[in-house]
């Protein structure tokens, strides 16, 4: 009868609370026993917030562009399209001034990477390499490539993780024959398999940076990074 209903009810509550609990202590307990699931889950997990990241920017952007197009067909008619392409030129050559600014950063620090370079230029590769290490730096590349990450180091401090993915090793790119800047691997040659994938993504970049980051492997998935910046904090080097 009525008068029953209530307890019913409680009991079916208390009978899915209790099936909620198991399943969930079952999925904690099956995570904990298999590392590499949690591992993959994290992965995951973050790529769904960069994921989230980028199409939220992208609105922003989608929103921006709908004002833009709004105003060339205002009813200001030949006035609304003279601004929105002003508003187009300017934000090109905003872009391109960045570009150019960071390749003469990079030209002007070239001089003191070339002394520090010097002074190392005798260390074997086993050298090189214990000394990437001991700064939390990549240890991938040829004698070439080990010899500019150490004398940029030395000559500037080290680079932090990514501010963006916060796993991935920030890179840096030098300037190459035209002035323009380009990744180690492309300067130096000596790039296999996944580096050659990363170096290969990054030089995609339309608009190259000085510093940039292509993500990380988090056991074996990759998260991937698109961050770029043309001046980064570096922190204190560590000499071995």
């Amino acid at each position: 009868g009525p008068a029953m209903e209530p307890a019913v009810r409680a009991a079916v509550a208390k009978g899915s609370s209790a099936s909620g609990a198991k399943t969930a202590a079952g999925a904690k307990a099956k995570a904990k026993a298999n590392p590499r699931a949690k591992s993959k889950a994290k992965a995951e997990a973050k790529t769904k917030i960069q994921a989230a990241a980028r199409r939220q920017a992208g609105a922003g952007t989608d929103a921006k562009t709908s004002r833009t197009q709004a105003g060339a067909i205002s009813p200001r008619g030949s006035a609304g399209r003279r601004t929105a392409a002003a508003g187009a030129a300017t934000e090109g050559r905003q872009g391109g001034a960045r570009g150019r600014a960071s390749d003469a950063a990079a030209l002007r620090d070239a001089g003191k990477m070339q002394q520090a370079s010097q002074a190392l230029a005798g260390w074997t590769n086993d050298k090189l390499k214990q000394l990437l290490k001991a700064n939390d730096q990549s240890r991938t590349g040829n004698k070439a490539v080990l010899l500019a990450k150490c004398a940029f180091g030395t000559a500037f401090g080290k680079l932090p993780r990514c501010p963006k993915c916060f796993g991935g090793k920030v890179k840096f790119r030098v300037p190459g024959a035209n002035g323009q800047l380009v990744s180690l691997f492309t300067l130096y040659g000596g790039a296999y398999g996944q580096d050659k994938e990363a170096d290969e993504q990054g030089e995609k970049e339309q608009v190259r940076r000085r510093f940039y980051c292509t993500g990380f492997f988090d056991d074996d998935e990759k998260v991937d990074c698109d961050w770029q910046a043309d001046a980064v904090s570096m922190e204190p080097w560590t000499s071995v």
